[in-house]
């Protein structure tokens, strides 16, 4: 039951970290370990038809006080080890019908015989009923158990009373004299009496009193005599003329006076007077010793774990070791065994081990200084995945050396890998081996910001196999002495059985590899149906790590989500492997009236990409351009509140937004388009505004129709002081944010622009026609997916835009933003926040409120109009649908102008484009349940092949009971009734009686009777059972 539940745990724990987290390789442990559990369920039901049972007793009677053994030999017929083998022996007093249970352990190596003997004593007379009530072996990690084939007949062992004038072992000494003689003049102890009980008319005198007062109920003497006799075996035979001349009863001699002398018992004992003596386990087989294979089966499993866990350290931590270091592990490991099997005594053994122990910390001694350079190396390394993971601030000091962190590693696993030898070669603690290795593992996957899987991928085989092997435990009581031929037989049964199923655990869970890729996407369909209640499950434990990580650490370790796409904070275009924050509410974005419109909220600003990221704008190069603007004040929040002031200046009321930050990224402002920043906020030249904590982020601010509506209005006056620096700041911007990449593929895509553009006849102050063509030209190459992933040392966005041709909204808004300056328009990157106004809800006091989570953070491309500023470009498939209407109206206008051969309107090709949307997973679903269903069926028509003819009776029998209990038969009415036969009979019509009693009899005979049951009388009653319940559902009808 404990292995169950654990194995229960297990499958829940992968399960819950598959579907919270949703990585390729948690769904590939949950399917593995879904494979395996099934596999181990399978196999401990084949092992179990190998093992065969027998019991035997001693052949003669035996005397109290005298010690007997009982035999339970076992049988292994097949191939494959078991290490544990319980067996529970039962003895029953058939006298007071106690019943006692000795269980026992065993284990059989392939082909073995052994002998499992109990010793027992008898401290009184009587006889008793001995059986194997079961026999169990387990698979190999001890999670399932499985009931072998036992014999069902009981043995039965009389032990004989003591001789005249000894103790009978319950106190009492028998006497030299007979019974009083009955009234009748019968002498009952001369023969042989009955027991049964009594009937109306029976003598009082023939009652047995002190057995009616043990039992409970009038029990009657009835003498044999008259028409029995015993014979000198025991044999109570008929006489007469008409008497059957053929054995009836056998009690034995012993068991005859042991029935005559029941009434000189002056107390009933309730015990049934065994006492356990001893129990051994006696090899009939010796299993073959191989010391190589042995030595080979640890060193296996020892060098899976020491490489597989300095495989996960160093990629999860990008440590870099060098290639020595692995040979010298697979080394270390390959010489602990060795030294292990060499012949020492106790003594010799300690000296060795003192001598190596003094050598190592010799050795440490003198390379000290390299070996703490190492250490710190190595720290260092941790501590940088600690603030990239926990945006930790440890200081990172040391620069790297290969050598020197090699060398730390090397002598760090000098005593690990002794005591992963220890532990393989003895086998004996799978929980002190879980101890070590899970702290590791568990800091690994949180910390570790690298690539781990080849790490893992060895860990597990060997970690599997090292429980295996210790499943086959040392029962020093159960072998006999040190010393004698049973403990060293049982010794090398013990190693056979702990490397075949170390290896052969090891061995199964490295086959099972490629199955477990295969059902990872079969097991993706019920994590896909459970999204939204483990994002708030996902939520919930992130908010708690995020308030009280902090707290545990000081301050040193905390979360934060950065404004995101696609799982990439910032600039970057590549995928890490941290963790995927989903449902986890970041900011609370409160206005004074509904948003009729997307609200989008910058955080990071991008302006020039380097082939992997996109890079913030050079912060001195625009303080020395706005130096010559003869801005009043800070030129930087000058130019960021440039579109707030030239829309205010017609005296226009603008609206206020509060943006309070739960979980987002404190490294940025995230404010909206046309806000005003006071003297608290710094931006990062004419890019980002930097975070501040002195005050709540409450703007003012113009929603982009309204800005543009006031901003169109201001062409038509005279050019002010806001007007001119906004032309000159407009020239900035056409200098810095029109670069495109060099390249083959980038200048490809640049002719194949403008070959768009002189076919559309697009003019230079042409904006909509431009941004429609971007548009267009993404939607018609390019495709959405949140799982697209880049190849290493490839440049994602020309990978995007020449051969994957799928992303997110980074790769989207990137494409966006390099078509846009490629057709001459000033693009930039942008990532933060989208609130679409559907998200926007009414709150008591008036104003509005939406809870944006991290599934908000988006990326989106911003394209400069001369005389309005920066306004969003949203090219992401499914987006589109949160512009405002004038955008759509525009944007549609004039796609269907410059494209005539288009047949679908954007907004459809978009949906046809989306992810969710395309019929591909739609075949799978169709696929999957029937693949099930068949295979249901299957497994239930070879169950009901496999049926012997009383499980097809006794089948057919319930489904008769179970219909006629719907048609009205009462829960306690049972088949040996009347009332069963006359309501069969009642509710089916043209049914004699006749037929009804034939089939009653027919199946009390084939169940009770002891002829087995044939295939014809199975066949008979299965067709009448069925003709009988189509006639009830005609009835009922």
């Amino acid at each position: 039951m404990a292995g169950k539940v654990g194995c229960a745990l297990l499958l829940a724990v992968l399960f819950a970290a598959a579907a919270v987290s949703r990585t390729s390789f948690a769904v590939f442990l949950a399917a593995l370990a879904v494979l395996l559990v099934g596999f181990l369920a399978w196999y401990v039901r084949t092992l179990r038809r190998d093992v065969t049972v027998t019991l035997q007793l001693p052949a003669r009677p035996v005397h109290p006080d005298e010690d007997f053994a009982v035999l339970v030999k076992l049988h292994n017929n097949g191939r494959r080890p078991m290490p544990e083998l319980h067996v529970v022996l039962q003895a029953v007093d058939a006298e007071s019908g106690t019943a006692i249970e000795l269980p026992c352990g065993a284990m059989l190596a392939p082909h073995q015989c052994a002998d499992l003997r109990v010793t027992l004593r008898a401290a009184k007379s009587g006889l008793w009923r001995f059986r194997v009530r079961e026999a169990t072996v387990r698979d190999p990690l001890g999670l399932f158990a499985a009931h072998c084939a036992v014999p069902p007949q009981s043995r039965e062992l009389c032990v004989l009373p003591p001789a005249e004038g000894e103790d009978d072992g319950a106190g009492t000494k028998p006497q030299n004299c007979a019974e009083k003689v009955t009234a009748a003049g019968c002498d009952l102890t001369d023969g042989v009496y009955d027991l049964r009980p009594y009937r109306a008319g029976d003598s009082p005198k023939l009652i047995h009193w002190k057995l009616t007062a043990r039992v409970g109920k009038l029990t009657v003497r009835e003498p044999l005599g008259a028409a029995y006799r015993a014979d000198p075996a025991g044999s109570v035979l008929a006489e007469g003329a008409n008497a059957p001349q053929q054995q009836l009863l056998h009690f034995g001699q012993a068991a005859v006076k042991r029935l005559r002398r029941l009434t000189r018992r002056k107390d009933t004992d309730p015990a049934t007077g065994l006492v356990f003596v001893d129990r051994v386990l006696l090899p009939r087989t010796k299993a073959a010793a191989h010391p190589m294979a042995e030595t080979a089966a640890d060193l296996l499993l020892s060098e899976l774990l020491a490489l597989g866990l300095l495989t996960a350290l160093n990629g999860a931590f990008a440590l870099a070791l060098p290639i020595w270091v692995w040979l010298g592990v697979a080394a270390l490991c390959a010489a602990w065994p060795a030294l292990h099997r060499v012949p020492l005594s106790k003594a010799g053994r300690y000296g060795a081990a003192l001598a190596l122990a003094v050598g190592y910390l010799v050795l440490l001694f003198a390379v000290q200084q390299p070996f703490l350079a190492g250490a710190a190396q190595c720290a260092d390394a941790v501590r940088l995945c600690l603030n990239t993971r926990f945006n930790a601030n440890f200081v990172v000091s040391t620069s790297p050396v290969s050598a020197q962190k090699g060398l730390f590693a090397l002598l760090t696993a000098v005593p690990f890998t002794m005591f992963l030898a220890t532990l393989t070669a003895r086998h004996t603690d799978a929980l002190l081996l879980g101890a070590v290795l899970l702290p590791i593992v568990v800091f690994t996957l949180l910390a570790g910001t690298g690539r781990a899987v080849l790490g893992w991928l060895l860990l597990l085989p060997g970690w599997l196999g090292s429980c295996a092997a210790a499943r086959s435990l040392v029962r020093k009581r159960l072998w006999r002495g040190k010393d004698s031929a049973v403990y060293a037989a049982n010794l090398q049964t013990h190693r056979t059985n702990q490397r075949l199923a170390g290896v052969g655990m090891a061995a199964i869970c490295a086959v099972l590899f490629l199955p477990a890729l295969a059902l990872r996407p079969v097991l993706m369909l019920p994590l896909n149906a459970l999204r939204p209640v483990t994002d708030k499950v996902c939520a919930a434990g992130l908010s708690a790590a995020i308030e009280w990580l902090p707290k545990i650490s000081g301050g040193a370790l905390n979360f934060h989500v950065s404004a995101a796409a696609g799982g990439v904070e910032d600039g970057s275009l590549t995928r890490g492997d941290g963790l995927a924050l989903t449902g986890l509410e970041d900011i609370i974005v409160t206005t004074d009236a509904k948003p009729e419109e997307t609200v989008y909220l910058r955080g990071f600003i991008g302006v020039d990409y380097d082939g992997t990221s996109w890079q913030a704008g050079n912060a001195a190069a625009f303080d020395s351009a706005a130096a010559n603007w003869k801005t009043d004040g800070d030129g930087r929040l000058a130019i960021a509140n440039l579109p707030f002031l030239r829309a205010a200046y017609s005296g226009a009321q603008p609206q206020q937004m509060t943006v309070q930050r739960l979980h987002a990224n404190d490294a940025y402002t995230f404010a909206p388009y046309n806000a005003y920043f006071n003297d608290y906020y710094t931006p990062d030249g004419d890019g980002s505004i930097a975070g501040q904590t002195v005050q709540d982020d409450m703007f003012y601010y113009f929603p982009r129709k309204q800005a543009e509506e006031l901003l169109a209005a201001r062409d038509d006056d005279d050019a002010g002081v806001l007007d001119r620096l906004e032309s000159a700041y407009a020239a900035y911007v056409r200098a810095r944010c029109l670069d495109v990449p060099d390249g083959a593929g980038y200048d490809a895509i640049d002719k194949e622009l403008a070959a768009l553009v002189k076919e559309r006849k697009l003019r230079d102050d042409d904006i909509d026609g431009r941004r429609a063509l971007v548009r267009s030209w993404l939607n018609e190459h390019c495709r959405y997916s949140a799982d697209a992933e880049t190849p290493d040392d490839t440049d994602p966005l020309l990978y995007f835009l020449s051969e994957s041709h799928t992303g997110s909204s980074t790769q989207f808004a990137s494409a966006a933003v390099l078509l846009c300056r490629m057709v001459g328009l000033p693009a930039r990157y942008v990532v933060g926040y989208a609130a679409p106004q559907s998200l926007f809800t009414a709150a008591g006091d008036g104003s509005c409120r939406a809870v944006l989570q991290d599934d908000n953070a988006h990326a989106w491309a911003e394209i400069y109009l001369s005389g309005q500023g920066w306004t969003p470009l949203e090219v992401t498939p499914g987006m589109t649908a949160e512009l405002t209407e004038g955008e759509l109206a525009a944007d549609a206008a004039q796609a269907w102008q410059n494209t005539a051969d288009s047949d679908t309107s954007l907004l459809a090709r978009q949906e046809a484009d989306s992810p969710a949307e395309t019929p591909q997973s739609l075949p799978l679903l169709w696929v999957l349940p029937t693949v099930l269903l068949l295979l249901v069926l299957a497994l239930a028509l070879l169950r009901r092949a496999r049926r012997t003819p009383l499980q097809t009776v006794q089948a057919e029998f319930c489904a008769l009971h179970r219909k006629m209990r719907r048609c009205g038969l009462a829960a306690e009415v049972s088949s040996d009734e009347a009332a069963f036969a006359e309501f069969l009979q009642t509710h089916c019509p043209q049914t004699d009686r006749e037929t009804v009693q034939h089939l009653l009899d027919a199946v009390q005979a084939a169940q009770f009777a002891p002829d087995p049951c044939t295939a014809e009388t199975a066949q008979e009653i299965q067709t009448l059972c069925r003709k009988l319940r189509k006639k009830l559902c005609r009835r009922t009808v």
